[in-house]
C-alpha cells in the first residue's frame, strides 16, 4: 500500500473592511495564478465579518511536496506577501505549515 501525505499551508488575517473589495479582486486574481504553481494540490478561502466591519481571512494552500511549499512560502507569490501588499496591508497576520494525516 502506497503512503500518500499532503502539505498544508495555513494563514489567517484581518483584512480592514475599507480593503476588502479590493483585497477581493487581488485574492481572485491571486488564486488562478497560483493554480499553476508545481504540486500545488487545492485553494481553500474562508471569510467572516468582524463587529468593527473588518473581515477575518483564512487561506489553506495544499501541497504535494514540502519542498514545493516552502518554495511557495518564501515567494512573492505567498499569501503573507499578498495580504501585505494591500493599499490597506491585512493585520494579526497568522501562518503556519502542517503535514497533513488521514
Amino acid at each position: 500500500m502506497a503512503h500518500v501525505a499532503s502539505y498544508s499551508h495555513i494563514t489567517i488575517a484581518t483584512i480592514p473592511r475599507e480593503s476588502w473589495d479590493d483585497a477581493w479582486f487581488a485574492i481572485e486574481s491571486w488564486k488562478g495564478y497560483l493554480q499553476s504553481f508545481p504540486g500545488l494540490l487545492g485553494i481553500r478561502l474562508s471569510a467572516r465579518p468582524l463587529h468593527n466591519g473588518d473581515v477575518r481571512f483564512h487561506v489553506s494552500t495544499v501541497w504535494e511536496y514540502p519542498e514545493q511549499l516552502d518554495v511557495w512560502r518564501r515567494s512573492q507569490w505567498s499569501a503573507d506577501s499578498l495580504l501585505g501588499a494591500l493599499e490597506q496591508p491585512a493585520y494579526d497576520i497568522e501562518a503556519a505549515a502542517y503535514e497533513d494525516i488521514g
